[in-house]
């Protein structure tokens, strides 16, 4: 007998850990994912029965105990049939004609794995023609408030869906305005198409010819009165970028700024001086420059040099809008690397790094390979870099004999190959070279541009040994 409790007590076990490894995976509270009838009127000797489609398999004694069908708060007793996760429900005494029932759950009914319903629910149906009236149950704005906005948008809503030609001939505006519906179940959205005129009282109405779509009648007319008192503060109307041609977006960041973009805007009426001078907030600051049209409505603003991959902020007419300066054109020349050859006929060039041997020596046939990512629409100025190259060393004397831009003939090739956006500029030198070690500094200035005003952003160095 003890040989046999231990496998007993393994397989024991074994059973309680799957069916606990099962219920872990069904925690989540079941759901009802359909049912029947829905809420439109139902014909009474056609309904039978209702259902419920539950997400999961049910515990059916539960969920028997917690479900009702009431008609005018009395319970309806019936018979219940499970087919796998729906629950049907057939009353004795059938489905009566012009009644309204209501089918609940209470939260008490569980799945299979004891999970219970995370709320209560409920529906209506009803049975036999609508005879009920339409009402109007709110506006949005509500009624005499008074309009900020020249193109107020309003919502109507009502108990029911709405016959829609019955509304259009229903509903008027006076003084009479241009504007257009939009139906979101029982919800009307007026859209005006012209502004409100400022300091004048609409009135909206919807006569009583207004119907559902059973065809029965409001019971009374509706008045809605609103005044406008709109500010007459200026409005922007358009702000392009010129680089890109589109419209800036305040509600994200504007990428693309060229460093001396162009941005036109349109205001919605005559800007006044001291409007106009106080058109215009850019934080980090910047220079720029304002210019007006004739009409006092149109203006260009102009940046000089906004900083390369800056972030600003821009605020028109309290408006803000966030800008990257990082067009095409912008992006300054920078130094990838920088290689040397001592002799261009029998030795291939070295990239240089910080405190690298240059092992240089005398020689009429040595070059500098200088490697720059820049502007894919410029190319470096060769005679910018002539002005801004210098080479500062005690133990070797550089004299600068020509430049070329690499095209792909030269030899020996390069160390590294430019790629896309970037340039290759071969510098040609004669050296002397005094035996003695010590170090020597390349240098550029910020005065290194391309074809298109980009400047390096700061000087750049690179320090090697000479043995």
């Amino acid at each position: 007998m003890k040989r046999l409790f231990l496998p007993a007590l393994i397989c024991l076990l074994s059973v309680v850990s799957c069916r606990f490894i099962e219920e872990l995976k069904h925690m989540e509270a079941p759901e009802i994912i359909s049912w029947s009838p829905g809420e439109e009127n139902q014909e009474a000797p056609e309904l039978h029965e209702v259902s419920l489609d539950f997400s999961t398999s049910m515990n059916q004694s539960l969920t028997e105990a917690a479900f009702s069908l009431t008609e005018n708060e009395v319970d309806i007793q019936g018979d219940f049939i499970w087919e796998e996760n729906r629950m049907r429900f057939l009353p004795y005494q059938g489905f009566a004609a012009d009644k309204s029932y209501t089918m609940s759950l209470k939260k008490t009914a569980e799945d299979g794995f004891g999970n219970s319903f995370s709320q209560e629910w409920s529906t209506e149906f009803a049975t036999g023609s609508d005879h009920e009236a339409p009402l109007f149950r709110k506006a949005e704005p509500v009624d005499f408030s008074k309009i900020t906005n020249l193109r107020q948008e309003f919502t109507l809503l009502f108990s029911e869906s709405l016959d829609q030609q019955s509304f259009r001939d229903a509903f008027s505006i006076v003084p009479n305005l241009k504007y257009f519906l939009e139906w979101v179940d029982n919800k009307v959205i007026v859209h005006p198409l012209e502004d409100f005129e400022n300091g004048k009282e609409y009135t909206l109405s919807i006569s009583k010819s207004l119907m559902d779509q059973a065809g029965n009648r409001m019971d009374r007319e509706i008045d809605l009165i609103y005044t406008v008192t709109a500010r007459d503060d200026p409005l922007l109307e358009s702000i392009i970028l010129t680089s890109s041609g589109g419209e800036l977006d305040p509600s994200g960041i504007n990428t693309g700024v060229e460093k001396d973009d162009v941005i036109t805007g349109h205001v919605n009426r005559i800007m006044n001086e001291e409007e106009r001078l106080n058109l215009v907030r850019l934080t980090p600051e910047s220079p720029y420059d304002v210019n007006w049209n004739s009409n006092f409505q149109d203006f260009t603003l102009s940046f000089e040099s906004l900083d390369w991959e800056g972030h600003y902020e821009l605020n028109l007419l309290e408006q803000n809008y966030l800008l990257l300066a990082d067009g095409v054109e912008s992006r300054p020349p920078e130094v990838i690397s920088l290689a040397f050859c001592s002799d261009s006929s029998g030795v291939l060039p070295q990239i240089l790094s910080l405190n690298s041997s240059l092992g240089a020596s005398d020689s009429t046939t040595a070059f500098l390979d200088f490697l720059f990512v820049r502007s894919d629409a410029g190319t470096i100025s060769q005679f910018s870099l002539m002005n801004a190259l210098s080479f500062d060393s005690a133990v070797l004397s550089f004299e600068t004999i020509g430049y070329e831009v690499y095209d792909g003939s030269q030899t020996p090739g390069p160390a590294v190959s430019p790629g896309p956006g970037e340039s290759l500029i071969r510098i040609h030198l004669n050296i002397s070279d005094t035996g003695l070690p010590g170090i020597v500094t390349f240098s550029l200035s910020e005065t290194l541009s391309d074809t298109l005003g980009n400047s390096l952003k700061e000087p750049w160095y690179l320090t090697v040994n000479q043995p």
